[in-house]
């Protein structure tokens, strides 16, 4: 996975704890659905989420305090020459 720290839009649930669960967001001009979710922690006070797409792309996205979402972690993508 590489490091990619951006803000990205966010589309969430609420459970029935009050916990904000992601359910798609948009990167690269692209939607990406959430169709498992990992494990959570908490850190640096932000909430950090492993989502999987339903292609089987792991992404990290976090939380922060102030109610923004950042792109974490994205995987890697290999470049065909």
């Amino acid at each position: 996975m590489k490091f990619v720290n951006k803000p990205v839009p966010v589309e969430v649930r609420i459970s029935a704890d009050g916990v904000p669960q992601p359910v798609a967001f948009a990167w690269e001009g692209r939607r990406y659905k959430v169709a498992g979710r990992g494990r959570t922690w908490v850190e640096d006070d932000a909430r950090c989420f492993l989502v999987m797409t339903p292609a089987e792309e792991i992404f990290e996205l976090r939380l922060l305090p102030d109610g923004r979402w950042m792109l974490a972690r994205a995987p890697e993508r290999s470049h065909i020459a």
